[in-house]
């Protein structure tokens, strides 16, 4: 007899899930259709924006210069003296020549090259010459 009433059990507990189960599946049903309606509408309203996006596009790094110095609550930066910049410029200077020169250099010597054996056989560097 024992078995006879968790048998019934386990059915109006099965039954009870089954109806759960309906009210939820009915649930996500109403849920996806407000999603659509709602992604409809953002779709709709992204629609109007694209006709204003060069406009947005051009407006933007202009309304974030605004909004940043309206924010900015930073303190005021020491401004570096006439000293100090021109020896940060020697520097900069300093090192672009490293960079630079070798090649000028090699350019240089080659330029030197081409006129000597141009000066040596003439005849060799004219274009009428074949």
């Amino acid at each position: 007899m024992a078995g006879f009433f968790q048998v019934k059990e386990l059915e109006a507990r099965r039954r009870a899930l089954a109806a759960e189960s309906e009210v939820y599946r009915e649930t996500l049903e109403q849920e996806l259709r407000n999603l659509g309606a709602v992604a409809l509408s953002a779709r709709q309203r992204f629609a109007r924006v694209r006709a204003f996006n060069p406009l947005f596009i051009l407006g933007m790094p202009a309304a974030g210069f605004v909004f940043r110095k309206m924010f900015d609550r930073k303190e005021k930066v020491r401004k570096k003296s006439q000293m100090s910049r021109t020896i940060s410029t020697l520097i900069l200077g300093w090192k672009l020549y490293q960079k630079v020169a070798p090649v000028w250099q090699a350019l240089v010597s080659q330029a030197r090259k081409m006129r000597q054996r141009r000066e040596e056989n003439p005849w060799a560097w004219s274009r009428s010459y074949k």
